[in-house]
């Protein structure tokens, strides 16, 4: 038949269509973790491979067992100088400006540690977490799902609802990621895996038969527009994992572990939560103009 033409559904704004696969970002709760370092007395460098740091990153030292170099205190900011900043080393300064690279006169004794400077991941409504570092990696579906539990209340005869009254909410995001690795697996058995003990993908273990609570974590799920600078971003700022994990390997096909990530209230009501989630306990989805 002629003359005729489909009508339906049009799109009104193709830029507000969102991609059908997300980067899921998760991590520390709490804030980055302590990584082991060495100090070298000879070129006056922290010693720490794959360190990611760039130019006036702010750091913090500790030590146990010993002591630091004495040019250091434990507990105090410094900053990543621009002098002898390589992949596996860097030198720090007592300010970002003048950039003045500290010497240290010995190695100091001990176990020492670095860590960022930062304000505690609880305290940020922003994304926080690094897009390279705390990534899953490679998905194959990705699921959000807000529930709400109503009652309904009800009045003359016959009984007419007369309004519905929110009596328990939830949210949660399911995902599954294609790349096994320690980091991502001991996640997926709610261990908050951020930790330096999960850096190489191909050295580790996971024990089976010891389940505990979850660990807490962050979750940053990205979304990202066409136009490939927009996003949306959905933020628990204090999750649990509560998967039961399943890997089925097949000769021609990826093994897809499921996770699921269940947000958990983070106000100040709860231990561990602060005010910056009192009005938004479960977290946040957010809009990012780029």
């Amino acid at each position: 038949m002629s003359g005729l033409t489909r009508t339906g559904p049009t799109t009104k704004d193709t830029s507000t269509v969102a991609l059908g696969l997300a980067k899921i970002l998760v991590g520390s709760s709490v804030g980055p973790s302590a990584r082991t370092v060495t100090f070298n007395d000879t070129d006056d460098t922290v010693v720490l491979a794959d360190h990611g740091f760039t130019v006036g990153t702010p750091v913090v030292f500790a030590n146990t067992g010993g002591a630091l170099p004495a040019s250091l205190t434990a507990g105090t900011t410094y900053y990543v100088s621009a002098t002898g900043l390589v992949a596996g080393a860097f030198r720090v300064s007592a300010a970002v400006s003048p950039d003045t690279p500290l010497a240290f006169a010995t190695e100091g004794t001990g176990t020492h540690t670095v860590k960022l400077s930062y304000t505690p991941y609880i305290e940020q409504a922003v994304p926080v977490l690094d897009e390279t570092k705390d990534s899953l990696g490679a998905l194959n579906t990705t699921a959000f799902t807000s529930e709400v539990e109503y009652w309904k209340l009800e009045s003359g005869f016959p009984m007419l609802e007369d309004m519905s009254i929110p009596l328990r909410e939830s949210a949660r995001l399911e995902c599954e990621f294609k790349e096994i690795h320690p980091r991502n697996l001991a996640f997926a058995r709610g261990i908050d895996a951020s930790g330096s003990e999960f850096d190489d993908l191909h050295t580790g273990e996971i024990a089976l038969g010891a389940m505990k609570a979850p660990d807490f974590v962050r979750m940053e799920a990205i979304y990202t527009y066409p136009n490939a600078v927009d996003k949306m971003v959905i933020i628990f700022p204090r999750a649990n994992v509560t998967s039961s994990v399943e890997l089925n390997f097949a000769a021609e096909d990826n093994a897809n572990v499921p996770i699921t990530i269940e947000a958990k209230r983070a106000d100040a009501g709860t231990e561990g939560g602060h005010a910056t989630w009192n009005t938004a306990p479960l977290g946040k989805i957010l809009f990012i103009a780029g």
